[in-house]
């Protein structure tokens, strides 16, 4: 158990005056709670409905509440590895969601390891190099599709494709028109006063009358493939 829980006594806390291999036992109606040390200015804390008494093993030292966790509660500590899917969040569903995908991950490398045991010989960090190679599996689909298709990709989309193995497909370049357009004739403004005499070659869309940028609303879009162009 966590040792920032404000139901645990101060005793139960990690101190330095504590020597190693001592335990500290806490006893209720259902439950009992003890506090090792395994190491100096540590402290472990577990709580147990089984065990009621005080009972330390005399080889170890330990308390058997520890040992009994040892032997039986290691899918805890393999949930908790360093390496997982879960990611920091403040939203209780992405939480539970972050949860479900990790064990799942961790349910996938247990079958997959059971039946390619020779590819994992002499590897280290199993777990890091299976989760990688698993997210890589499930986006490899829409990598594909999406790079075949490269239209407005910049450069750092191209270079983390090309690490993921996936190249792109050579960008559709627009044909240039051989004739450039005509050239609109320059007119009045027919907003701006007379006075003013702003002359523009824009023409409203609407009623075709010359108007200025200050008297027009920019409504046209351009992607900055047609802008290169």
């Amino acid at each position: 158990m966590l040792c920032n829980k404000r139901d645990i006594p101060p005793k139960f806390l990690r101190n330095c005056s504590r020597s190693v291999g001592s335990s500290t036992f806490g006893f209720s109606r259902k439950t009992t709670t003890v506090s090792y040390v395994p190491k100096k200015n540590k402290a472990v804390i577990l709580t147990s409905t089984m065990h009621h008494e005080p009972s330390i093993d005399s080889k170890s030292g330990k308390p058997d509440i520890i040992l009994f966790y040892n032997s039986t509660k290691s899918g805890v500590d393999t949930v908790d590895y360093k390496y997982t899917t879960k990611r920091p969040t403040r939203r209780w569903p992405m939480c539970i969601f972050y949860g479900i995908l990790n064990i799942a991950a961790i349910n996938a490398m247990v079958i997959w390891m059971s039946n390619n045991k020779e590819r994992q010989q002499g590897k280290k960090h199993k777990r890091r190099l299976f989760l990688e190679e698993l997210g890589l599996q499930l986006v490899h689909e829409q990598l594909t599709s999406r790079a075949a298709n490269p239209i407005g990709f910049k450069s750092h989309v191209r270079s983390a494709l090309s690490l993921c193995g996936v190249s792109c497909a050579p960008s559709k370049s627009r044909p240039v028109p051989s004739t450039p357009p005509p050239q609109k004739k320059k007119k009045r403004c027919t907003v701006c006063p007379h006075n003013v005499d702003r002359k523009v070659a824009t023409i409203c869309v609407r009623c075709n009358r010359h108007v200025c940028p200050r008297h027009s609303i920019e409504t046209r879009v351009v992607c900055e493939d047609c802008e290169n162009v």
